[in-house]
C-alpha cells in the first residue's frame, strides 16, 4: 500500500517571521521596503502554515528557499530546528497530514 499522505508541520508564524527576519539580516546588506518585507513576510506565513506551497521564481525565490531549506522537522514528535551561521532555534509543531 502507498501513502501518499505527506507531513506538514505548521509552526507559530510570528515565530517563524522572527527567525526569517534574523536569518534575512545576516543575507542581505541593508534594508528592505516596507512592501518586500510585507511579501516575504506573507511566504514565511506560507511556510509555517505546514501545508504544500510554491515559491514562485522572483527576486527573492533563493532567499526564501534557502530559508525554508534550513528547517529540519521532527516527524515523530512534532519539532523543529534552525541553524544558520550563529542562529540557532528550536521550538514545536504541529503535525499535520496533506
Amino acid at each position: 500500500m502507498v501513502n501518499d499522505k505527506s507531513i506538514g508541520h505548521k509552526i507559530d508564524e510570528l515565530e517563524l517571521i522572527s527567525i526569517f527576519d534574523e536569518f534575512a539580516s545576516k543575507i542581505i546588506d541593508g534594508e528592505l521596503d516596507q512592501d518586500v518585507t510585507d511579501y516575504l513576510h506573507e511566504a514565511v506565513k506560507k511556510i509555517a502554515s505546514g501545508k504544500p506551497i510554491n515559491i514562485s521564481k522572483g527576486d527573492f525565490t533563493n532567499l526564501l528557499t534557502d530559508f525554508a531549506s534550513l528547517l529540519c522537522f521532527d516527524d515523530q514528535n512534532g519539532g523543529y530546528k534552525f541553524e544558520f551561521e550563529d542562529i540557532s532555534s528550536k521550538g514545536l509543531t504541529t503535525i499535520i497530514h496533506n
